[in-house]
């Protein structure tokens, strides 16, 4: 808390790894992965503010430094941690926020049909 802190050399100043839209279907994934995360950060977290605000600050392109300066107020020193974090967790799962993201998700978990609407061979003998 306090004044501005000198941050690490690897949280350099860039906007979020990936750009999702307020609203949006991965801004809603993004705030429950981030409200998740916060319960290991803080304990008993129970308040679902943080995490939207959180998600807010990616979708409106805060920079690193700018955001670990905004949670300050709320992580003290682990908002350095946390945002490390983040940005971590956007950059390896970048696919999982896109758009058209969960669509994809289903399409995986349908079986797809054979020729003549019948299940694929290796389905079929899987479920004999």
């Amino acid at each position: 808390m306090g004044g501005p802190r000198e941050l690490n050399p690897h949280l350099a100043p860039k906007v979020p790894p990936v750009a999702i839209a307020a609203g949006s279907a991965g801004a809603l994934k993004l705030q429950k992965t981030v409200e998740a995360k916060l319960v290991a950060f803080l304990g008993s977290y129970t308040d679902e503010v943080l995490s939207e605000y959180v998600t807010i600050m990616v979708c409106h392109g805060k920079t690193l430094p700018q955001m670990v300066t905004e949670l300050d107020a709320f992580l003290g020193d682990k908002s350095e941690k946390f945002a490390g974090w983040l940005w971590k967790h956007l950059k390896d799962r970048r696919e999982d926020y896109l758009p058209g993201a969960q669509a994809k998700q289903v399409a995986k978990k349908v079986p797809t049909q054979g020729v003549n609407g019948n299940a694929p061979a290796a389905a079929a003998a899987a479920a004999a």
